[in-house]
């Protein structure tokens, strides 16, 4: 035997032997791989389907050079068997290398290796993935093999992509939902408007056959590859259809007693829990269309034929059917069940819609029934837990209430009555939810707004809101319980509904609603210095303005229904409330807001301090041109120059702002004195001689206090009072008087002129 021969089939076979090594070592890590997905639960990972695809095409090379390697070793041995016994020498065959590719994160080239192929184990069908190989791994698979000479070309790596991704999720998902839609809708139609030479025994038998053979399919498929979407979707539309079907033979044809329904419900309910526990959303979404579906249907069939009962029957098998879907795919998060809470808000307006046409029959029942399903639906919304975005829980649920209210109003048709039951409840609702513990507050802020807006419609419809001004039973229980829990969404609530409270009450109740208010901002003030943990400078300057437009507001209502609405007594309940206002602006200012509560240090409300005396000022100059009586008069003038003398001596000596300040101080006080002199009918020269004099007192205030613009705007006046006088107020007819004036104002200038020539010595003195 020829030494050589033996050699090479030596080596050809210790070769073999390494190759077959490592292809189990490639197989254990492609299953390892695929076990460590399916417990991961991450099918999408494009990290992973690219690790497989490498591996698939490591066992491709392996393949094609364990064959090579066969082939080699049989020739080997055939070689052997036929080797002549002169020994003589034989052409050893080269054997070409090559590695495997390496595995990496980018793309990888796909390899086309021989035909002849050896089979693999089969691994399991990838589900889940997401994991890394380890370097032993990633080492064995760069071991270097023999290689065959085979032809190489790139794999295309877009099918990973995420175009590539959406096509597969629309075609996989969406498409067996629109399918299901589709098969529904055709059941309906096929019942109840097509085929109308086939009796109802032969529509009914089609439509179970149809249903029978989707489930049926469905399942045996399922059973398979329960990770199939085709097989969900097909399972999924044979359980609706078979829904539909059992519905349309109770409510349209009337062959199913309300018994054998009851017990196929049932039925069809355990066979929803089997198939429903792997809790696939296509599942779920194709079982509640199919729900809604048959839910609209009834009710338009039930409606159409005014039939009370077989609503009440449909709304039982809503109730049920809407349960077990809700318990089978049950999370803790409320985002984790937006499924389900989706197409029970469309229900819930289904149902409604369709209560307002039986609020005109007998529906009572129908109607208590439709609120015991929307209560089990606010009360599972309020179940979850809300620790993601809460905008579809508040938006939902506060749908759910709405609908809620207005199917109370069919049950209870007298206003007043639901007004009272409306308020009640939603107040009820509204310290429920403030229960419910979220880090996020935006959804449950939504929902109370709801249920606020909705007891303030009760009291509105009841009447009382302008009768009896019954709005504080709703600012006073929202502000204490605000201030007693911390919230702040209450305390600004109850602030609003303060400022509502305000324009909204009936006039002609002026004691009772004084009363009323008075309660409801003393209970405010005692809570913001009882509570002083709590204190906000921004809430305080709120209560500060509605004291203020509460004074302004109730007290002329208050003080004529004591008095009167007579002409006689209009002007001075004008000047009583003016005065009242003024001087709680003052002890509001000085004493009830000037300290932060919690630290008892003085702090000032300018912006509505400022607003507030500016009203004063504007109110007075209102009074004093309206002139009457000199008593009346005399008071508005002292009130409105106390009101024009506030806040005067710190605007003058604030740092920033001194030129607009002082401008401001000069051209108000001048406003002032015009007004009051043309209130008295005093003459053009007289108004021209009072400006001077102002001006001159100006500018010795401007001296005394240092301030320059002030000065500036003192003779800025006294220029404009000279040419007044010379240019508008000259009339010869009177020519004593314009003597006298033009006099007056002379003197009047050289005491200016001499003013600033004393001043001036004096300083370089």
């Amino acid at each position: 035997m020829n030494p050589n021969v033996e050699r090479g089939g030596f080596l050809e076979q210790s070769r073999l032997n390494e190759l077959l090594i490592l292809e189990d070592r490639i197989l254990e890590d492609r299953r390892m791989l695929v076990n460590m997905t399916r417990e991961i639960n991450n099918p999408e990972s494009e990290f992973i389907k690219r690790k497989l695809a490498t591996l698939e095409i490591e066992l491709q090379h392996m393949s094609g050079q364990i064959d090579y390697m066969k082939r080699k070793c049989a020739n080997s041995q055939q070689s052997l068997v036929n080797q002549p016994m002169n020994n003589q020498p034989m052409n050893n065959q080269s054997i070409p290398e090559m590695s495997v590719p390496r595995v990496t994160t980018q793309a990888v080239p796909t390899q086309t290796v021989p035909t002849q192929t050896v089979p693999t184990q089969a691994a399991p069908t990838m589900a889940k993935p997401a994991v890394q190989m380890s370097a032993v791994q990633i080492s064995a698979v760069q071991s270097s093999v023999v290689q065959t000479p085979v032809k190489q070309t790139p794999i295309n790596q877009t099918q990973y992509n995420a175009e590539s991704d959406f096509e597969k999720t629309f075609g996989k998902s969406f498409m067996g939902i629109a399918a299901s839609v589709l098969i529904f809708i055709s059941i309906i139609l096929f019942a109840t408007l097509l085929l109308p030479m086939l009796g109802d025994g032969a529509k009914m038998a089609i439509m179970y056959i149809v249903s029978g053979a989707f489930l049926g399919i469905g399942a045996y498929r399922l059973n398979k590859d329960k990770d199939n979407k085709f097989n969900i979707s097909l399972t999924g539309c044979g359980l609706g259809a078979l829904f539909i079907s059992l519905l349309l033979s109770n409510i349209y044809f009337k062959v199913l007693g309300d018994i054998p329904l009851y017990v196929l419900i049932a039925f069809w309910g355990c066979l929803v829990c089997i198939f429903a526990k792997n809790k696939n959303y296509i599942f779920q979404v194709i079982g509640e269309i199919g729900i809604l579906i048959a839910t609209i249907f009834g009710c338009l069939l039930c409606l159409e034929e005014r039939d009370t009962t077989k609503f009440i029957a449909l709304l039982v098998f809503y109730g049920i059917t809407s349960a077990i879907f809700y318990l089978v795919n049950y999370e803790e998060e409320y985002f984790d069940n937006l499924c389900y809470h989706f197409f029970a808000l469309i229900g819930s307006i289904v149902i409604t819609a369709a209560c307002e046409r039986f609020s005109e029959m007998e529906g009572t029942i129908v109607h208590i029934i439709a609120c015991v399903i929307l209560l089990l639906n606010i009360v599972g919304s309020m179940s979850h837990k809300l620790d993601k975005e809460q905008v579809c829980f508040g938006t939902f649920t506060s749908v759910h209430i709405i609908c809620m209210a207005l199917i109370t109003s069919y049950i209870v048709p007298d206003e007043a009555i639901w007004g009272i039951v409306v308020y009640v409840s939603a107040m009820i609702m509204t310290f429920v939810i403030s229960f419910k513990k979220s880090e996020l507050q935006g959804g449950l802020n939504t929902l109370s707004t709801t249920c606020v807006l909705i007891a303030f419609v009760g009291l509105i419809v009841n009447g009382s809101a302008y009768t009896y001004g019954f709005i504080w039973l709703m600012i006073i229980p929202l502000l204490v319980y605000g201030y007693v829990r911390n919230q702040l969404f209450y305390k600004v609530i109850s602030l609003i509904m303060i400022y509502v409270y305000l324009f909204v009450h009936d006039y002609d109740q002026g004691v009772i609603h004084y009363i009323y208010m008075l309660v409801v901002l003393t209970v405010a003030y005692v809570c913001m210095n009882y509570f002083k943990k709590q204190y906000e400078k921004t809430q305080k300057g709120f209560l500060y303005a509605a004291v203020i437009l509460f004074v302004g507001i109730y007290t002329y209502g208050f003080l004529a229904d004591i008095f009167g609405y007579g002409d006689n007594t209009h002007e001075v309940i004008m000047t009583v409330v003016y005065v009242c206002y003024f001087l709680v602006n003052v002890l509001c200012y000085k004493v009830l807001f000037a300290y932060n509560y919690a630290t008892g240090e003085k702090e000032e409300n300018h912006i509505v301090f400022s607003i507030a005396n500016l009203v004063a000022m504007g109110w007075g100059l209102a009074l004093v041109s309206n002139g009457g009586s000199p008593a009346i008069h005399f008071i508005n003038i002292l009130v409105a120059f106390a009101a024009f003398m506030l806040k005067t001596k710190s605007a003058l000596e604030q740092k920033d702002g001194k030129l607009s300040l002082n401008l401001y101080v000069g051209l108000k006080f001048t406003i002032f004195l015009i007004t009051v002199l043309s209130s008295l009918d005093a003459a053009n020269y007289v108004i021209s001689i009072g400006c001077l004099l102002l001006a001159i007192l100006l500018i010795l205030v401007g001296f005394k206090g240092g301030y320059k613009y002030l000065r500036i705007y003192g003779l800025g006046l006294t220029m404009l009072s000279i040419f007044k006088l010379l240019m508008i107020d000259v009339q010869y007819e009177n020519t004593l008087g314009n003597a006298l004036s033009f006099f007056v104002s002379g003197i009047l200038c050289f005491a200016i002129s001499m003013t600033y020539n004393y001043l001036d010595k004096k300083m370089k003195d």
